[in-house]
């Protein structure tokens, strides 16, 4: 057990506060459940596009968009690996080369099954 993280490797903490703000976190992330879906699809449909080679500007906007906001949020929701990746994708749809569809498409499935995962 690390001394300065004494509850780091415990475990659901017994602490009334903590288990408050676990509730309430989880509460936040069953009703963004959808805007966090539907941000995550528009990263998917720029990949879907980049695959095909005809990602446009707007799908690409709101690719990089949805991805950036992604970035922000799930690291609040205990998902610093979804934070990581959907960073990654948006870095993927900022540059003005077309992006790798490949790379991109391996961020979206491990993003997808992240969220997945948190949801069950």
């Amino acid at each position: 057990m690390n001394a300065d993280f004494p509850d780091e490797q415990r475990g659901p903490s017994a602490d009334p506060a903590e288990q408050s703000l676990q509730a309430m976190l989880t509460a936040l992330w069953r009703s963004n459940l959808n805007t966090i879906a539907g941000r995550l699809e528009l990263v998917r449909l720029a990949h879907a596009r980049a695959a095909e080679g005809t990602l446009d500007g707007r799908v690409r906007a709101d690719g990089r968009d949805a991805a950036h906001k992604l970035s922000g949020i799930l690291g609040t929701f205990g998902l610093p690996r979804g934070s990581v990746l959907a960073h990654q994708a948006e870095l993927l749809l900022d540059e003005p080369a077309p992006p790798d569809a490949l790379a991109l498409g391996a961020l979206v499935d491990e993003l997808a099954a992240l969220i997945a995962a948190k949801s069950t």
